[in-house]
């Protein structure tokens, strides 16, 4: 038999929910237990776990639907993702996948359901008013998140075979880097010149190759301006509840200490007087929780877009590109790094990348490049 027992902890103050899970007779009595803060995470729990042929008890399958196992797989993936992973999983689950799938019953779910789905949202499947389909990478994502999903329905027993086996994953269109030659890095430079927050956020960008997420989390306590570098070990992440700081890059290599040049040195200590005057003027009123280097006049983050949306007006207003994007500045970074003959393993070092095949395969057209000259001087060695 099972069943979840209530009880209090911390002198009464809360309330905890224990699944006890009991088999066999009295000589051979088999007990498991969990305790949970939540009285459905304990439900869901003890349903997971009864199927066990050794404590020989077994739900009803039959009555699990899609929609009850994703808000499982959710829960599960709160707990071990990224803030922000979890965040995008979160928004496809509940946006896309759940009100499509969600009342089908999780043994009769059939590739054809899935294949119908796909199809319908690559004709119709945009959530923000506007006319069109999803793209083939977006849809990759949805799939990823079924399968992993119904792999796991697959372990538990809760079905014997996973549906997306019999499904073509959609392959997205690959899609080279862009990056701006350092002409273009010069014009937007001097399109920002009049403006200090993006000036030096496009700078630092340009000459350290950060993600976005890294440098709208860059803390002045990480400029380390006696030494010359800035070290890079916390991302602002975007989520839909606000940005919150994580004291975490990506990766365990994102962590890294990148040199300072000695103009960009200069600037941001000329950035870092004026926002001292602006601390000076708000007082106590001033956003203190974070240390920002990036921010609003009163010490609060900006939403990232609000990057994105000064940047795209720098961009025009230059007549760059109107494809180049924040990203482009870490391609620039790398790709002008690449035209200097830096050795690509310290490239991959700077742009804190886990492997090196990573940063090859993103920067093969830089690679390329390169040959042109060995080859034409090869090409008329042997001319006759």
């Amino acid at each position: 038999m099972a069943h979840i027992e209530k009880y209090k902890i911390n002198n009464g103050k809360k309330t905890r929910y224990r699944v006890v899970i009991e088999a066999g007779d009295s000589e051979k009595r088999q007990r498991k237990s969990k305790s949970f803060n939540k009285k459905k995470d304990a439900k869901e729990w003890m349903n997971e776990v009864v199927y066990n042929k050794n404590l020989g008890y077994k739900i009803n399958k039959s009555e699990i639907t899609v929609g009850d196992r994703r808000d499982h797989w959710l829960r599960k993936n709160n707990a071990i993702r990224r803030a922000t992973t979890y965040d995008r999983y979160k928004y496809k689950v509940n946006s896309h996948l759940k009100p499509h799938f969600g009342d089908i019953l999780l043994q009769e779910l059939e590739p054809c359901d899935i294949e119908e789905y796909l199809d319908k949202k690559r004709s119709s499947g945009r959530r923000d008013g506007k006319e069109g389909g999803l793209s083939e990478n977006t849809l990759k994502k949805h799939c990823v998140i079924l399968n992993d999903m119904l792999k796991s329905a697959v372990k538990t027993k809760l079905i014997k075979i996973n549906p997306m086996d019999a499904i073509e994953i959609p392959k997205p269109k690959h899609k080279e880097a862009l990056a701006m030659d350092k002409y273009e890095s010069k014009l937007l430079l001097n399109e920002a010149k009049d403006n200090p927050l993006m000036y030096n956020f496009i700078y630092t960008l340009l000459l350290t190759g950060m993600r976005r997420s890294e440098v709208l989390g860059l803390e002045w306590n990480k400029v380390n301006f006696k030494e010359g570098y800035i070290d890079i070990s916390q991302s602002l992440l975007a989520l839909s509840s606000g940005s919150k700081l994580e004291y975490e890059v990506k990766t365990f290599k994102g962590k890294r200490k990148i040199i300072m040049y000695d103009d960009l040195a200069d600037s941001l200590k000329k950035y870092k007087a004026k926002q001292n005057e602006f601390k000076l003027k708000f007082g106590s009123d001033y956003y203190d929780k974070y240390d920002l280097v990036f921010c609003h006049p009163n010490g609060s983050p900006y939403h990232p877009n609000t990057y994105y949306k000064k940047f795209k007006k720098l961009i025009k207003k230059s007549g760059l590109n109107n494809e180049y994007n924040i990203h482009t500045l870490r391609h620039t970074f790398a790709t002008l790094n690449f035209d200097n003959d830096v050795q690509m393993k310290t490239v991959q070092k700077m742009l804190g990348h886990t492997l090196l095949s990573t940063t090859a395969d993103i920067y093969t057209h830089a690679k390329i490049e390169k040959q042109k000259d060995p080859i034409s001087k090869l090409g008329k060695s042997l001319s006759i």
